[in-house]
């Protein structure tokens, strides 16, 4: 599989309008790729010290390169973002700052997140929950439940 070609690589890029962002998904997706070839594994070692300082050092976020990512991440802002390593996210989702996904400290299911999820601002999302397509949650809401496609969550709560 060829680098350019995984996940959209470029459009990927593109969706993301802040620099910042950008940098950091090229060398998420660059460190994502070196890790699963061993021969770039090798040679492009230092691609995942670069990575890990500038997300988590300069950017405060933690991505790691064991997330499952289908298509093109969007990120917006971005500073706070954690992301635990067993989360699965679908395309064309959209994170924005202050945002928590991971299990619940208890059991180890993380959350799967569906085609089309946009994520607001300050959002937790915690243990083994599905967030179906095309769902929105607001800012600031804490879910622990499944949400249905087409569902938008607000503060915790279920608006249709």
């Amino acid at each position: 599989m060829n680098f350019f070609e995984n996940n959209n690589f470029f459009l990927e890029i593109n969706l993301n309008k802040q620099k910042k962002i950008k940098v950091l998904i090229f060398l998420w997706r660059f460190a994502q790729y070196r890790q699963r070839n061993k021969i770039y594994s090798v040679i492009f070692f230092p691609i995942h010290t670069i990575y890990w300082f500038y997300s988590q050092i300069l950017l405060g976020i933690e991505l790691p390169m064991a997330v499952a990512c289908k298509g093109p991440l969007i990120i917006w802002h971005g500073n706070g973002l954690v992301v635990n390593p067993g989360v699965e996210i679908g395309s064309n989702v959209v994170l924005r700052n202050g945002v928590t996904i991971g299990n619940n400290g208890n059991d180890q299911g993380c959350p799967v997140i569906g085609d089309d999820v946009e994520i607001g601002a300050n959002s937790v999302l915690i243990g083994k929950i599905e967030i179906s397509n095309n769902a929105k949650i607001g800012p600031n809401s804490f879910v622990n439940f499944d949400v249905k496609e087409g569902e938008k969550i607000i503060s915790g709560t279920i608006k249709k």
